[in-house]
């Protein structure tokens, strides 16, 4: 929405982070009883005796305005239904590119953080994405940012209802109620109306702002269900691929907006910081640092677990593959599981979408039960026509990765950041050559998706033109004689 916000930082080192404060070792020394049993070395270096171990600091109780509170939410942020696709960019690109790439797309998303927390530094600091774009880049640059923010909301919604309708149909095909191709049109127009359309007249989503932990520990039941079926698929090489390390086609492309797909935390950054007690740029730094390694280590198992089950057989969404149990309930759960959490997340995304519609249409963007319904409508309708229209849902995270994110996540932070930066440095054009990279990739992931529409349907009308064209061609005129057919009597 117009008035989300981005959580700004300024970048620390890793001994910055490390440091405590001088102690001075006579007072502490003095304080303990003299049978005391501290360790020596504790005596000796007593900046470590206050310390928490890394058990009791990872798994003790979450204290109000922690630094895991904030983590998690901003995993939360970017963990989602999108995540099942994963393992489909090792299909699209090869094991080892795949895997690389995710990498990559860890590595980037640091240095898109370290884009903002410069040009933060030097405009002094601001509280919301609104006044941080506006110090930066003025009005226009605020702009630029709130058209992509109702794209990416627009296009992730959509997205949910291609996902919802086909998880949908995979419980049904699972069970063996119908095939999929048969049921699938009207299955989104049963979604879109029986479940978008009401969903998203809801004027207020503070009831459900812990509902999203659903969709959180569904992706997670399901990344353990693939682990345990790793084996089984293994026996029964009929239902696997073939490995490929190394693959190299324009796939590459739709498997870029895939990562970078995966990857989107820095919208929802100061959200997650709000409930942060100490707000010091180290704090802030280390929160973005481990929710971004822990996705990275959710998404590796995702990769692996997925992958590895069935290769180069892998679907678009790794919980559509044939099991070698015949009906497979455990992923039967995780397909309901996730269409629940992405039923709670339409409202949660649609209220900002509408909201800064509202903003950039009316002079009183003030809630309405009519304007809602209209805009409901509306939205349901054409998210309807799209889901449809789009074959796949990969299709859709390859364009809002390749544009929506590359914009929100690289463009944006390197216009704010030249801009603020009163002399050239090295670093600035190493970022400007990168995000040039990133820009041409992106660029790539939009054809690739637009070719991904026209060309399957350019395929059907050609094989349902073929008949007829052989038909013609085997009735047509002798050359040698104008009166006979080719046609046999029999015919």
């Amino acid at each position: 929405s117009t008035q989300s916000t981005w959580g700004l930082l300024i970048m620390a080192s890793d001994d910055k982070l490390g440091e405590s404060q001088p102690v001075n070792t006579s007072e502490v020394e003095d304080t303990q009883p003299r049978n005391s049993t501290i360790p020596d070395f504790q005596k000796f270096l007593p900046a470590f005796a206050n310390q928490k171990g890394c058990l009791s600091r990872w798994f003790g109780p979450m204290a109000p305005g922690s630094v895991r509170g904030s983590m998690l939410a901003l995993c939360a942020t970017a963990i989602g239904g999108g995540v099942l696709s994963l393992p489909y960019v090792c299909k699209l690109c090869g094991f080892a590119l795949g895997v690389i790439m995710l990498i990559a797309g860890y590595a980037i998303t640091l240095w898109s953080f370290k884009l903002i927390v410069s040009s933060d530094e030097k405009t002094g600091g601001h509280t919301t994405i609104k006044g941080f774009l506006l110090s930066c880049g003025g009005t226009k640059l605020l702009k630029l940012y709130e058209l992509v923010v109702i794209f990416y909301l627009y296009g992730s919604l959509v997205g949910y209802n291609i996902l919802i309708s086909d998880l949908v149909q995979g419980v049904m095909l699972n069970l063996e109620v119908a095939n999929r191709a048969d049921y699938r049109t009207y299955q989104i127009i049963a979604v879109s109306a029986i479940i978008v359309f009401p969903l998203c007249i809801l004027k207020s989503v503070s009831s459900l702002r812990y509902a999203s932990l659903l969709s959180i520990g569904a992706i997670a039941y399901t990344g353990i269900i693939l682990v345990i079926e790793l084996p089984f698929f293994m026996q029964h090489p009929e239902l696997r691929g073939e490995m490929e390390w190394v693959k190299i086609s324009p796939d590459f492309f739709t498997a870029f907006g895939i990562t970078c797909f995966a990857f989107t935390c820095q919208p929802g950054f100061y959200s997650a910081l709000d409930s942060l007690t100490k707000r010091d740029s180290a704090h802030k730094f280390k929160v973005a640092v481990r929710a971004s390694s822990i996705n990275l280590l959710f998404y590796m198992i995702i990769i692996l677990a997925g992958y590895l089950s069935t290769l180069s057989a892998t679907p678009d969404v790794v919980i559509y593959r044939k099991s070698p149990f015949g009906k497979d309930y455990a992923i039967i759960i995780a397909q309901v599981l996730i269409s629940g959490g992405l039923c709670v997340g339409i409202p949660i995304n649609f209220v900002p979408l509408r909201t800064a519609i509202y903003n950039q249409i009316f002079s009183d963007p003030s809630y309405s039960i009519l304007r809602s319904v209209i805009s409901s409508g509306l939205f349901a309708a054409s998210s309807c026509v799209l889901a449809i229209v789009l074959p796949k849902i990969s299709i859709v995270i390859s364009i809002l990765g390749g544009l929506g994110c590359v914009t929100l996540c690289f463009i944006v932070p390197l216009l704010a950041y030249i801009t603020v930066l009163h002399e050239r440095k090295v670093e600035s054009y190493i970022s400007i050559f990168l995000c040039s990279i990133l820009v041409a990739c992106g660029i790539g992931s939009v054809l690739m998706a637009g070719f991904n529409i026209i060309w399957p349907r350019k395929q059907l009308i050609t094989s349902n033109l073929h008949p007829i064209i052989i038909c013609l061609l085997y009735t047509s005129p002798s050359t040698r004689d104008a009166t006979l057919a080719r046609m046999p009597s029999s015919a």
